[in-house]
């Protein structure tokens, strides 16, 4: 506790151990402020002395000293680092001077506005391009690979040499003395003697400064403009540099020599020599006595007990018979069916090498991941045929294993060529299927499929490309990281009374460590918490790749997520690339605006981002390389197409909710605040305004909902969406008689949803790619677009109907509250009447509960209240003449039956809505529970 006034200060000292004495020194302490940061800081701890003189020692507790070589991740909250800060630049203003890497916005969040981001985003990419003229040197250009088919142009050699250069990781794209910059070392010390550091970004005291290792981020960002080929520089860097040593980077794929050669916590595989004899049935023979001889060794398939049966197909009957095959890792007694989990002994590598390789259960390949030679591939899944058809087209495949990988419970198959393969007679060839020649399939030529069941990992990581896409990816998302006591269900159950038949697989994408990994569209990713970008984290490869055209389509904030995936240190993580590269980056954007355009391009060239993108980002244009391409003259040709009148009927409702929509956007765009804007005039000028001008918000709303407004002239499955998908599971319709339910059955359950919504998806065709009934295509047929729309359209009737039923019931209601029982009766007599002509004429169905209320209320106005019968026209072919001429009443013949037998029909009952209202009232109660009973009696059973 300190008092001081201008010449001396006096300080209270109390001792910790009882009776806890206070004293009181008088003492002339120049640096008092700097004893009051320490005191009030929770890092800091005072201990103070007097002997001859006094002594104050500012420690820093042992406690928020941190020996950890990682970056912490999260700051101090903003009061204790502003104390700390203070504290130590105190303690250092006599050595070093004020230190001015303290004054950093840690914890700024500003947002730059959309013509902010469109501006700098031009500069920054023009001082990206100029930075790499050095490696376009004609001198220095690579040869192509010679199994690409077609001649790469200049800037695509320029593009992959660059590629490999990231690949080999000579330079780390961040600099680690500017990093080190940023941590103070103090005279303090730590308890063993060592030196103490304080993190200027975080607030906190290390012991040493985290290392930045240059293997880290082996790869980039390809971001070509659309249309100069990045899928062939891809693919051409997958063939000039591939994965080459088996035994540092494979080791747990490949052994040598024998099994007893790889650590005790190695997968076994041997690879056999390459086969040069003609091959036929020499090597069959070959191949069936080298499986006779591993079978000797190896627990291969063999028949077990069913007890000890744990297989991803649950035990059903229908597998009863299949072989089964168990776990040469662990030894687990548990078993799998050979097929469920697509087991192959043996891999055949396209030069003809046999793999050899035990079986691994999928517990065991979550902990021993493989080290693969593979490059896996994630595109969306509208240009997922494109990567198919550029291997196809410009690649001689025939040394070259590409898988495509379906998922995890769907086949694997082989893309293969036509002509020109050199797979061994011995492998078991499947049949082809062909979709250029109109195949309904889908499947492309070549394609071969293998068993279906859990993919080995040891089959994707034998193959040089594999093929996915981001819906598979994000369903696999679930099964990742989940524990192994989680997938046997003991996490949550450990005492079963049945022993469990199912085994949960964990996902083969993240048991293999892959040589390359690469994703087309990257964008996707930009997002890190979105299902992709989780998924992805849990992939583990040596280098990354991010190919796209747009590296940023909203923000200069968008770079994170890609940099993220990239796992870039530090800026992988939120608070590091905000404090260091975005914050900086907004600040010298806005004090640069009224500069000259020269002026301005400088200082964005010597930001901080713009220096770490020019190491990892690599960007061609049209315009750049434009004197390169053979473009054709552009033809333009118009044709107009007629809407049917289901396209119309969509394009018209998108239409009018996108005007609804933008409605919306200008009144919100108008209540904000503007300077030196005429309240009159602000309306007309803002339609004046480009896009870019608008907020960051209502610009991209705009961008949907012209993009929904699009997709409904492209296809009108493209706005269509599925309701399960976005609102769960659509209720059936509940009807009146039994005849219009069946006949609604037959409709799909699904839904339109909300078509312009276009906060969906950046993807116009993602929404219905992702069904696997849709897959490859993008687009659902008309006949399904019809049903969903009809019963869409059903289901908006009857909600509104259901809504006016309501009402009109309320009405009757307060009617009978004021005793004007005719009018409430009217009202009773338009609800059935309704109700019966929109389900004769239009199928609309109304409520149970609803026209039971109003054929019981009604009744009860007609018995008790002496409302009069209401005077309709009958038809002469809607009742039964003979019954109503023998003077049958029909509430006699109704109330004296006691069987359901005795019933009558619907159609012999007077259609007249206030009469033969007990008898309809008895039918409608038994058609409910005919058709609710079942339902009910699963509910009750499941319970």
């Amino acid at each position: 506790m300190f008092f001081f006034n201008k010449s001396s200060s006096t300080i209270c000292f109390e001792d910790r151990s009882p009776p806890h004495k206070r004293s009181l020194v008088d003492a002339d302490l120049s640096d008092a402020a700097f004893f009051l940061y320490g005191a009030s800081a929770s890092c800091f701890v005072l201990f103070a002395s007097v002997d001859v003189s006094l002594r104050i020692d500012v420690s820093v507790k042992e406690s928020h000293i941190f020996s950890t070589m990682d970056f912490m991740r999260n700051p101090l909250n903003p009061t204790q680092f502003e104390k700390v800060v203070a504290c130590v630049t105190l303690q250092k203003l006599t050595s070093q001077g004020f230190l001015d890497s303290f004054h950093l916005p840690l914890y700024a969040h500003d947002m730059e506005t959309q013509e902010e981001f469109v501006c700098s985003l031009k500069v920054a990419y023009s001082c990206i391009q100029r930075s790499h003229s050095p490696i376009c040197n004609p001198a220095d250009r690579i040869s192509q690979p010679n199994q690409v088919k077609i001649k790469l142009l200049d800037y695509q050699l320029d593009a992959i040499r660059w590629m490999l250069t990231r690949e080999a990781g000579t330079n780390n794209p961040v600099d680690a003395n500017w990093i080190k910059s940023f941590f103070v070392p103090v005279t303090a010390v730590d308890a063993k003697g060592g030196p103490l550091y304080f993190s200027s970004l975080t607030g906190h005291f290390v012991k040493a400064v985290p290392d930045l290792d240059s293997s880290s981020c082996l790869g980039g960002i390809l971001a070509d403009e659309m249309g100069l080929g990045k899928t062939l520089e891809i693919i051409s860097l997958i063939l000039l540099h591939p994965f080459t040593s088996r035994v540092d980077v494979l080791g747990r794929l490949y052994s040598l020599s024998r099994n007893e050669d790889l650590p005790s916590n190695c997968v076994a595989f041997k690879v056999g020599s390459c086969i040069d004899s003609p091959l036929g049935n020499a090597f069959t023979k070959e191949l069936q006595a080298s499986t006779e001889s591993d079978d000797s060794t190896e627990p291969m398939a063999e028949n077990c007990v069913d007890e000890n049966l744990r297989c991803p197909c649950g035990g059903v009957p229908e597998t009863s018979h299949l072989p089964k095959v168990s776990c040469t890792n662990c030894f687990s007694p548990f078993r799998q069916h050979v097929a469920c989990v697509q087991y192959e002994s043996v891999i055949y590598q396209p030069d003809g090498r046999p793999i050899t390789c035990n079986y691994i259960c999928p517990h065991c390949w979550s902990e021993l991941k493989v080290h693969s030679k593979a490059t896996l591939i994630v595109s969306p899944d509208h240009i997922f045929r494109q990567w198919q058809d550029e291997l196809l087209d410009h690649v001689d495949l025939k040394n070259i294993a590409v898988v495509i990988y379906n998922g995890i419970d769907m086949p694997a198959t082989q893309l293969i060529q036509s002509n020109g393969s050199r797979w061994p007679s011995g492998r078991k060839q499947l049949r082809q299927r062909s979709s250029r020649s109109g195949d309904p399939t889908g499947q492309r030529e070549g394609e071969s499929e293998f068993r279906p069941g859990f993919v080995q990992p040891s089959i994707l990581a034998a193959a040089d490309i594999v093929l996915t896409t981001y819906s598979i990816v994000q369903r696999e998302l679930g099964w990742a990281s989940v524990s192994v006591e989680q997938r046997t269900g003991l996490g949550h159950r450990p005492h079963l009374r049945t022993a469990q038949r199912y085994l949960t697989t964990p996902s083969p994408l993240a048991c293999v460590i892959w040589w390359r990994l690469c994703l087309d569209e990257a964008q996707m990713v930009e997002n890190v918490t979105s299902k992709t970008a989780r998924m992805l984290s849990e992939v583990s490869a040596v280098q990354r790749w991010c190919v796209t055209g747009t590296p940023a389509e909203k923000s200069i904030d968008d770079f994170y997520g890609l940099l993220t995936y990239l796992r870039v240190e530090p800026f992988c993580h939120r608070h590091y690339w905000n404090c260091l590269l975005y914050q900086p980056f907004l600040t010298v954007v806005r004090q640069s605006q009224q500069k000259t355009e020269k002026d301005f391009a400088e200082a964005i060239s010597k930001t901080s981002l713009v220096t770490v993108l020019s190491q990892i980002l690599w960007r061609n244009t049209k315009s750049l390389v434009g004197n390169q391409l053979t473009l054709p003259t552009v033809c333009e040709k118009i044709h107009w197409v007629d809407f049917t009148s289901v396209e119309r009927y969509i394009h018209d409702r998108v239409l009018s909710e996108c005007a609804k929509t933008l409605r919306e956007v200008f009144q919100e765009e108008l209540s904000q605040p503007r300077t030196c804007l005429d309240p009159i005039s602000s309306k007309q000028e803002l339609f004046e305004k480009p896009l870019s001008a608008l907020s960051g918000m209502a610009h991209w709303r705009l961008i949907g909902l012209v993009t929904r407004a699009r997709q409904a002239c492209t296809h009108a499955s493209l706005v269509v969406l599925n309701a399960s998908q976005r609102h769960g599971r659509v209720r059936p319709s509940r009807g009146l008689s039994s005849r219009a339910a069946t006949a609604t059955c037959g409709y799909d359950s699904t839904s339109v949803g909300e078509y312009s919504d276009y906060g969906v998806s950046a993807d116009p065709t993602l929404q219905v790619s992702r069904s696997n009934r849709f897959h490859g295509t993008g687009c659902a047929t008309m006949t399904e677009v019809i049903k969903r729309v009809i019963d869409e359209t059903r289901q908006e009737c009857e909600s509104d109907y259901r809504s006016w039923v309501f009402s009109k019931n309320g009405t009757a209601g307060c009617f009978i509250l004021k005793e004007k029982y005719i009018d409430a009766a009217n009202c009773y007599r338009d609800v059935l009447q309704m109700a019966t002509k929109l389900e004769k004429k239009y199928g609309v169905l109304s409520d149970w509960s609803q026209r039971l209320h109003a054929i019981t209320n009604l009744n009860w106005l007609i018995q008790c209240c002496s409302v009069p019968f209401a005077d309709y026209p009958l038809a002469s072919d809607c009742i039964d003449d003979t019954r109503l001429a023998a003077g049958v009443c029909p509430e006699t013949l109704s109330a004296s039956t006691s069987e359901v037998s005795d019933l009558p029909t619907w159609d012999s009952l007077d259609p007249r809505v206030d009469r033969d209202l007990v008898t309809k009232a008895k039918l409608l109660r038994l058609e409910y529970l005919k058709v609710c009973t079942p339902s009910l009696s699963f509910a009750i059973e499941g319970s």
